[in-house]
């Protein structure tokens, strides 16, 4: 849980289960990087959604600047990870594998300066009659490049766009949809990723652009009678154009957090039990 491939990015529900807390005060986007105590965003409700009509429907996304708009190859670094309310909330489904929490703990520092990619990852235009246009992410061609990339190896089988009901039943002409389906090759294993809230700010005065996304990912076995295992993770992204018209750098923050099947849901008080730091930087290499 503490890095989810499919999390990663210029980024990825169901609803998530009733807030078992008093509401906190609500973070700025850009200050999400300042502090590790990151409570869970509410679910995006359709009265708060970015929308915009057109004849096939309605439209919210997370919605890039327009020099985001192309193909870049990315290459991400790990600068900290960190537990912010201790290893125990890592132990497993149960909360009784202590061992699961050392491994991951292992396995992320050991990963710290150390690069993956660089990769291909992919943003595009969105048009509207009135001549507005929109940059989004390449959700399908952008999942299946990650999670390659920190696999190592070429593992998807493909990614489909799916429409389901509420706010993730939107659409505006060919614009990408906000859930994926992932099926991996040589099984039947496939993960469904769910955004429940996203948006972003750009601060005029450094040109900074910061979003964040929250989402939901389904694990299963196709045709099995297992339950599928459920992540909630939230991507906070800050970009800035250069040194290069054709470069930008940046940073992300992936937050993991407890789901009503874990055992500790309710002692994690929907707060973040994990922390990544990462730095990223791209290059253009295609309009």
């Amino acid at each position: 849980r503490a890095c989810l491939a499919s999390g990663i990015g210029l980024a990825g529900g169901v609803c998530s289960g009733a807030s078992p807390v008093a509401a906190a005060p609500k973070l700025s986007i850009s200050s999400r990087f300042e502090t590790d105590d990151l409570p869970a965003p509410p679910v995006k409700q359709r009265s708060e959604l970015n929308l915009f009509t057109s004849s096939s429907g309605l439209y919210d996304d997370l919605f890039f600047p327009s020099w985001m708009g192309g193909t870049w190859a990315v290459t991400l670094t790990l600068r900290s990870f960190s537990t912010p309310q201790g290893t125990r909330f890592l132990s497993g489904p149960q909360g009784n594998r202590p061992d699961v929490a050392a491994k991951t703990v292992a396995d992320q520092q050991s990963r710290i300066g150390k690069a993956v990619g660089p990769y291909d990852l992919r943003w595009v235009t969105v048009n509207r009659p009135d001549g507005q246009v929109f940059v989004v992410e390449d959700r399908a061609f952008n999942t299946k490049a990650r999670l390659d990339a920190f696999a190592g190896r070429d593992v998807v089988k493909r990614v489909e766009y799916v429409e389901i009901g509420g706010a993730n039943r939107i659409g505006y002409g060919d614009a990408p949809l906000p859930t994926t389906l992932v099926r991996y090759k040589g099984g039947r294993a496939v993960q469904k990723t769910f955004s429940n809230n996203r948006a972003s700010e750009l601060d005029p005065a450094t040109g900074l652009w910061t979003g964040f996304e929250f989402t939901r990912t389904l694990f299963a076995i196709a045709d099995s009678d297992l339950p599928p295992v459920v992540t909630d993770t939230q991507v906070v992204t800050q970009l800035r154009q250069g040194p290069t018209p054709r470069s930008v750098t940046g940073r992300i923050r992936i937050a993991d957090y407890l789901t009503p099947q874990d055992q500790l849901y309710f002692e994690a008080r929907q707060r973040a039990v994990s922390v990544s730091d990462w730095e990223v930087s791209l290059t253009r290499i295609g309009d």
